[in-house]
């Protein structure tokens, strides 16, 4: 059997700039951002099938640093070729060092998973073979054409909340490569004749799906919604019909389809937190580069993560290192892939810093400067875990926010008769959380139902949660849903009750399409689609979650009536 040798490539120091892996006409440029770093080592395979690397190399801090960015320019390396880091440091409370691991390139615009192992990374030793690691991306030289934006009025949009693989995972959605952006693709002219004006994508950067239990059931759970982010720059590879996530292409098409068809395209962000949890967590990016750059640290003990994104640990928006990579990537996945907009989740979480709560955080203040930032669509989730809410006061005037204020609203006055002052003042375009801080109504985006929580359907349906599926004993997800099951819990036949549902869920809907702002619905509301009662659906990779095409059949009339709701709103 023949073997392949691969030849030790010669290097120079190369540039600070740009951050990440750069192909250029020599090689491959490599800039890493680490301020309390002493050593760093570059791991280089250029067998993608192979765990074992083909070359490493030590980074002097003399040749190979400026300021704070540790850089090496690798002559002959070519697209395709992955890559990792190791980086030593002080071992004072507060970094995290580990020279054993390697660690994910905050800035890598594509990863390949396929020999991680989180156990490994979750435990001291030497994690090689089994690490995330970065894949060089050159240019694909996508045809863009004549794209350009819809930009749509608030007055005359609606959001369509969607998960890219639950669209076309069940059977029933006929798509040629169903649960990926390909797939999505296919039925972006479903959305147009539907006629809302936008999609928001679910979280679509690369998540970590792997979630240590099991349901009662003894089944294996996985993160299916998507918010544990292993990257904020490359896709998630399992989006991708041709594997590996370097081609990027796919998603272009996605997007340049969407806007052919007037449809904008809003991505769902996660910069709040990332799935290297809590100090007992996986060191696999971040927290082995320079934790206390990444993250917000108890300043009682700095071995120890504030938690005020409900998932471990907080990213820290408040430094440099922070703040620069938040912006890059936005900034990066907007003039890369064309996307219209952004929704922050955990928007709130941008108000904290390493000295605490601030009424101006400088991370708005980047993004609202951005030129190519500034005009797009920027959607805040304007809360945290932890019960602070900024409804009606978050980032400025250009900023949209999740109104979850009429999503209790709307379905107290619907279900039970309840806020109608409340209700009637919205309408009327003075929504009491917007003017009390003087922010006009209009940058609200009101929802009767979103994905987290009960879907249109269960909102009319059910008395309580049924999260038993979960494995967490029903006691996840809100016990606030206002929801009203209207005679029986659940399923039922009796003719009378579906009808009183639909109604009722019909007025949630009406409502919503009369208040200011922008609307929005959840995917498969429009088809009466339902998740059983489950309200916190994040684990779910399965028909709970996942849309049921054939309802279109079964339910006709509501969709009909949808269907003219929104076309009335639109215009469309």
């Amino acid at each position: 059997m023949s073997k392949l040798f691969y030849r030790q490539h010669e290097y120079s120091s190369g540039s600070h700039q740009p951050l990440g892996a750069s192909v250029n006409d020599y090689g491959v440029n490599f800039a890493l951002w680490s301020a309390r770093a002493d050593r760093v080592q570059l791991v280089i395979w250029e067998n993608p099938d192979s765990p074992r690397p083909t070359q490493i190399i030590d980074l002097s801090a003399g040749e190979h640093k400026t300021g704070k960015v540790w850089h090496i320019q690798v002559e002959g390396l070519r697209p395709d070729v992955r890559y990792g880091y190791r980086v030593d440091g002080p071992s004072s409370v507060g970094n995290r060092f580990d020279p054993e691991k390697v660690l994910l390139d905050p800035y890598a615009r594509a990863i390949d998973r396929r020999f991680y192992r989180r156990e490994r990374a979750c435990v001291p030793g030497d994690n090689l073979h089994h690490c995330l690691r970065g894949i060089v991306v050159g240019d694909d030289h996508f045809d863009w054409g004549d794209d350009h934006h819809p930009a749509h009025t608030p007055e005359k949009s609606v959001i369509y909340e969607l998960h890219v693989k639950g669209m076309t995972r069940h059977p029933s959605s006929g798509v040629e490569y169903p649960g990926t952006f390909a797939g999505l693709t296919e039925k972006l002219e479903y959305l147009k004749d539907l006629g809302v004006t936008a999609i928001e994508l679910m979280p679509v950067q690369a998540f970590d799906d792997d979630i240590p239990f099991q349901n009662p059931q003894g089944q294996e759970l996985v993160n299916y919604w998507g918010y544990t982010q292993m990257s904020f720059f490359a896709l998630e590879p399992d989006y991708f019909a041709r594997g590996d996530g370097q081609y990027l292409s796919e998603f272009k098409k996605l997007v340049k389809r969407a806007h052919e068809l007037d449809l904008e395209v809003i991505l769902d962000v996660v910069y709040n937190h990332t799935t290297e949890a809590n100090e007992n967590g996986p060191v696999i990016s971040w927290r082995g580069i320079d934790n206390q750059s990444y993250y917000l640290l108890s300043p009682a003990n700095r071995h120890y993560y504030l938690n005020y994104s409900g998932c471990d640990n907080t990213f820290n928006a408040g430094t440099l290192a922070g703040m620069r990579l938040i912006v890059d990537s936005l900034e990066y996945l907007a003039r890369e892939f064309h996307v219209d907009g952004f929704r922050f989740d955990l928007g709130a979480i941008f108000y904290y810093t390493d000295f605490g709560f601030t009424h101006e955080p400088e991370i708005i203040h980047l993004i609202n400067q951005s030129p190519i930032l500034r005009s797009l669509k920027l959607i805040a989730e304007p809360w945290d875990a932890t019960g602070l809410v900024l409804q009606g006061r978050f980032g400025g005037e250009n900023w949209f926010e999740w109104n979850g204020e009429w999503k209790n609203r709307v379905r107290q006055f619907v279900n039970f008769g309840t806020q109608a002052e409340n209700v009637k003042a919205h309408l009327r375009g003075s929504a009491p959380e917007f003017g009390f801080y003087h922010k006009n109504p209009a940058m609200s985006v009101n929802y009767a139902a979103a994905h987290d929580g009960f879907t249109l359907r269960d909102v009319v349906s059910y008395d309580y949660k049924h999260n038993e599926e979960n494995g967490y004993y029903n006691r996840d997800g809100s016990n606030d849903n206002y929801s009203k099951n209207y005679g029986i819990e659940g399923e039922t036949e009796d003719s009378g009750i579906r009808f009183t549902r639909q109604h009722k869920a019909f007025e949630m809907l009406s409502l919503t399409s009369q208040a200011p702002g922008m609307m929005m619905i959840l995917m498969g509301d429009e088809m009466w689609r339902t998740q059983g009662g489950n309200n916190n659906a994040f684990a779910q990779d399965n028909s709970i979650s996942w849309l049921n095409w054939g309802l279109l059949e079964r339910y006709p009339i509501w969709c009909g009536r949808v269907k003219n709701l929104i076309k009335a709103r639109t215009g469309r």
